[in-house]
């Protein structure tokens, strides 16, 4: 378990079996953005095999893996003298699939040493024996992510994260029409295999086309309406969904909050002492 209180930013976490727990100080008051993340968005690498040709971050197969990781793990959160100023967790991906980094096992080895939680994202092509080892010996949580023309690589990752005890999720991303059957799919597929479907926008960035998106994400949220409290209970929300679900009322029962108050993305590169908005917005974070 790991409490974390920040009076200036009138907010209180307790974060226990993989959930986080938060509460307002004041209830006559906002929470306002805490000095430490509660979770950071992490890239050790840009390299990725996928060829994906709506990547909003452009990653190639020439792309670089970056050097030290376990060594600015530890330089950037061993650091801090007090655990609970560490995230809980991390999420490995943000700039390529990093599954391909050689370091990638004493990686996430040494985040969970440091007390924090590492989870990660992989579009499931190198899921070796020594990578599922250590998934299910180190990590909280990994999301697979669901590709058109990567799904010959999707349903074998499947048959494999599914025998561990880490949680799975499988992540969509929503943009064209195929993307709403392909979630339709994917759900009677694995609805009780799986923890979240974790429905991602589209969004027109690095290699991404402009897409006309707007039709087919009312459409998902109409089709969500209509499944059981159980099943809705099954998915969670991108962030950049936030101001789509803030100007579209919808039945579905779900929390929105103002995205990157508690989360930031940090690049394992030269900059890896500063904190950035997002993987969506590399700017640095004001501390």
């Amino acid at each position: 378990m790991r409490i974390r209180t920040d009076k200036d930013s009138n907010y209180k976490a307790v974060f226990f079996n993989g959930k986080t727990i938060r509460m307002r100080l004041d209830q006559n008051l906002p929470i306002t953005s805490p000095k430490y993340a509660e979770i950071e968005d992490v890239a050790i690498n840009n390299k990725c095999f996928g060829s994906c040709s709506y990547c909003y971050t452009s990653a190639l197969k020439s792309g670089t893996n970056f050097p030290d990781p376990v060594e600015k793990a530890n330089s950037v959160w061993g650091s801090r003298e007090l655990k609970n100023d560490r995230p809980f967790q991390i999420a490995i991906g943000g700039a390529g699939e990093s599954t391909l980094h050689p370091d990638w096992v004493k990686f996430v080895k040494a985040v969970s040493s440091l007390d924090i939680v590492p989870n990660y994202t992989t579009n499931g092509m190198h899921l070796t024996e020594e990578v599922l080892r250590a998934t299910e010996d180190y990590c909280g949580g990994v999301a697979l992510s669901f590709h058109p023309h990567l799904e010959k690589f999707f349903h074998p990752g499947i048959d494999k994260l599914k025998q561990l005890k880490t949680t799975l999720n499988i992540h969509v991303i929503i943009g064209d029409e195929n993307s709403l059957v392909k979630v339709k799919e994917l759900f009677n597929l694995y609805k009780d295999v799986v923890n979240y479907f974790v429905l991602l926008p589209y969004q027109a960035a690095g290699r991404g086309k402009v897409l006309e998106v707007e039709n087919n994400w009312i459409s998902l949220f109409l089709w969500l309406d209509s499944l059981s409290k159980e099943e809705q209970k099954k998915f969670a929300f991108g962030a950049l969904f936030y101001p789509f679900l803030l100007n579209n009322e919808f039945k579905l029962d779900i929390d929105i909050y103002e995205p990157e108050i508690y989360s930031g993305y940090r690049i394992f590169d030269d900059s890896y002492m500063k904190l950035r908005v997002s993987s969506y917005n590399p700017t640095f974070k004001k501390e």
